[in-house]
């Protein structure tokens, strides 16, 4: 928990989510990136997990009403849009890919630091 009100400090305008909304809807908080966006985004900050083949990642899909994935580093916070990261699974006709793989690829990315 920690972690995720780090994390808020990044944020203004916050509304958390409910217990049926983050496990329905898998999000957490939503709010105004500082300094970043003007526009209220809804975020999935659940943690990194081990999932298929010992590999860590996270899992999301189209059901997801998050918007942005936020993955925590040692030193950052790296924020992904959801639909983007998608849409490039679509059309790369995979399930899974290292974030330093995707991330180059996509438009849409913040890290902030920490």
């Amino acid at each position: 928990m920690n972690n995720i009100i780090s994390f808020t400090k990044n944020l203004e305008d916050i509304t958390w989510a409910t217990k049926e909304q983050v496990l329905k809807e898998k999000w957490n908080v939503s709010g105004i990136l500082k300094k970043y966006t003007n526009k209220k985004y809804k975020f999935d900050l659940s943690p990194i997990k081990i999932i298929n083949n010992d590999i860590a990642g996270k899992k999301f899909n189209k059901k997801n009403k998050a918007e942005k994935l936020v993955l925590e580093t040692n030193i950052e916070w790296i924020i992904l849009d959801i639909e983007e990261m998608l849409d490039y699974y679509d059309s790369k006709k995979i399930k899974t890919a290292p974030l330093n793989v995707i991330e180059k690829d996509l438009t849409w990315s913040i890290k902030i630091p920490k």
